[in-house]
C-alpha cells in the first residue's frame, strides 16, 4: 500500500493510474480506509489527468458505503472538463443512491 500511495504523486500518468486502481481494492481492509479514501478524493479533485480522475471515482465506488462521505467530491466532478469523468461521477452517484444535482 505504501508504494501505491507514493505512486499517486508520480509525474507519470501510467503510475498514478495504476496506484489509483490498487488503492481501490477493498481487500486492503477497513483499517486502511482512513488513509486511502482521502487520497482518492484528492485525486478526483486535483489530478491533472482525466483518466486518473475517472479511475479515482471508480476506486472510491469499490469502497462502497465507506466512500459515501466523498459524495460532495464526486458531485463536483459532474463539472469536470472531461466527459468520461462527468459520466463516471454520475454513475457513482446513481450507484451510491446519491442523486446528482438537478
Amino acid at each position: 500500500m505504501d508504494e501505491a500511495v507514493r505512486g499517486l504523486t508520480s509525474p507519470h500518468v501510467v503510475i498514478r493510474s495504476h496506484a489509483t486502481c490498487v488503492l481501490g481494492d477493498r481487500r486492503l481492509g477497513a483499517t486502511v480506509a482512513w488513509r486511502v479514501l482521502p487520497l482518492l478524493g484528492q485525486a478526483v479533485e486535483r489530478d491533472e489527468d482525466g483518466t486518473v480522475r475517472r479511475l479515482a471515482i471508480l476506486s472510491l465506488l469499490s469502497w462502497q458505503k465507506d466512500s459515501r462521505r466523498y459524495a460532495t467530491v464526486v458531485r463536483g466532478a459532474l463539472n469536470d472538463p472531461a466527459r468520461e469523468v462527468r459520466e463516471t461521477a454520475a454513475y457513482w452517484l446513481r450507484e451510491q443512491d446519491t442523486d446528482p444535482p438537478a
